[in-house]
């Protein structure tokens, strides 16, 4: 059995030169939301005249909290395989992926009927939901190379579907 399959493999190895399967999996955080998002800001010497003539001292609202806000997350894996044939000549990729983001990071203005103006004070960050991306993507290759001629292409096929769940 053992002489079997070694011959399989040595008629294989003729043809085939490399294959490799690949496999990965990661979790990222996205931080990019504005430093002490989750404490309002005010600013004092905000007088105000009123009625009779007299001046109030006061303060304003300069940015609105969010307490809840958090990390955005990615978990991502990765499934992949690299074939050669042909001493190089042909080659083959294909991965299958997927991407789950949780608690996706955006900028969220406020309405005006909030009494917060139309300036950057108007706007607070949120964790607006969770999206999902997966997918598949296929390579085909081929090279020639003949004294001062060579010649290289690669066709490429990928398919994604973008899921969005809030």
């Amino acid at each position: 059995m053992e002489c079997v399959r070694r011959k399989i493999l040595e008629k294989l190895s003729r043809v085939m030169n490399t294959f490799k399967i690949r496999a990965s999996y990661g979790t990222t955080g996205n931080q990019s939301f504005p430093s002490y998002s989750y404490i309002s800001t005010v600013k004092s010497g905000i007088d105000y005249p009123t009625a009779s003539g007299s001046v109030n001292y006061g303060s304003i609202l300069t940015t609105y909290a969010n307490p809840d806000v958090k990390w955005e997350t990615s978990i991502q894996t990765n499934v992949g395989f690299d074939m050669a044939f042909m001493k190089n000549m042909f080659t083959l990729s294909g991965d299958i992926y997927r991407t789950d983001k949780k608690d996706m990071l955006a900028t969220v203005k406020l309405p005006a009927s909030t009494g917060v103006g139309t300036g950057t004070n108007s706007l607070v960050t949120k964790n607006v939901g969770n999206m999902l991306n997966k997918g598949i993507e296929l390579n085909l290759g081929y090279r020639y190379a003949k004294r001062k001629f060579s010649l290289k292409t690669n066709v490429n096929f990928s398919k994604t579907l973008m899921k969005l769940l809030i």
